[in-house]
């Protein structure tokens, strides 16, 4: 096993327990901070703490306000080792678009990424991670556990598209600059829900004539879009990849399944 990465120390859990108002460390599963407020018109984020196998998680949970329930979508990062996390502005892009459209979002760092505990486990413990990570935002007051959607940027993609058979209420999913290379075609390829791929023309990980076969094998309903001139980082374009994720999901988060 490699060792835990940043923020697994256990310096650095007291001082996050001394960050959370003088509490102690959160229990597994509980917010981080004081629970978000709800009402109308109002969309705060919270830092979160949940339990995944063999590792607890840090991530940061959108709650919009209102009184009905709302859809929930996860968003995972790209590449652990290649400086993917919560933070990276596309994955934060998305989350935020998605919360001005009303949607509860929880981004979140794999094991072993900023002050989630464990190791970077090459795929494996990171599925669980995006399972449990959905599991975690379908159980929060006022999300629809039956409305649950995921975007995956790069590794994320590769990650949400081998967790989606373990999400229960999963009704969309968006893959973001997909690794071709480790992209498992037969996962995909069993993915009922509504699918969306965003990619960019200029992109090495994701070359367009493998892409097209990729994307014709997968099942409808299934929608592409390809960004001229855009590399895999996404530089600059992180507006338009979070506003056409976003719109994809309010719709077919929000529309009356059947």
């Amino acid at each position: 096993m490699r060792p835990a990465r940043g923020g697994a120390g256990g310096g650095a859990r007291k001082a996050r327990g001394a960050r959370a108002g003088g509490r102690g460390r959160p229990r597994r599963g509980e917010p981080a901070g004081p629970p978000p407020a709800r009402g109308p018109g109002v969309t705060l984020e919270t830092g979160v703490r949940f339990p995944s196998e063999g590792a607890e998680l840090e991530g940061r949970l959108h709650v919009p306000g209102g009184e009905n329930p709302v859809p929930g979508v996860v968003v995972c990062h790209p590449h652990p080792l290649h400086g993917g996390s919560m933070s990276v502005p596309v994955v934060k892009a998305v989350a935020r678009a998605l919360a001005e459209r009303g949607v509860a979002t929880l981004r979140f760092n794999f094991r072993g990424v900023g002050r989630s505990t464990g190791a970077y486990d090459e795929g494996e413990g990171e599925v669980d991670d995006a399972v449990a990570a959905a599991a975690f935002l379908a159980a929060q007051p006022g999300v629809d556990p039956g409305r649950v959607g995921l975007v995956g940027y790069s590794f994320g993609a590769w990650v949400g598209g081998r967790a989606a058979d373990r999400i229960p209420g999963l009704r969309a999913l968006v893959a973001v600059a997909p690794p071709l290379e480790r992209l498992p075609l037969e996962a995909w390829t069993r993915i009922a829900a509504p699918k969306l791929a965003l990619v960019g023309d200029r992109d090495d990980y994701c070359p367009l004539d493998r892409f097209e076969f990729w994307y014709a094998a997968l099942p409808d309903p299934k929608e592409r879009r390809v960004l001229p001139g855009a590399d895999h980082l996404l530089g600059g374009r992180e507006g338009e990849v979070a506003g056409a994720a976003a719109a994809f999901l309010d719709r077919h988060l929000k529309e009356n399944p059947g």
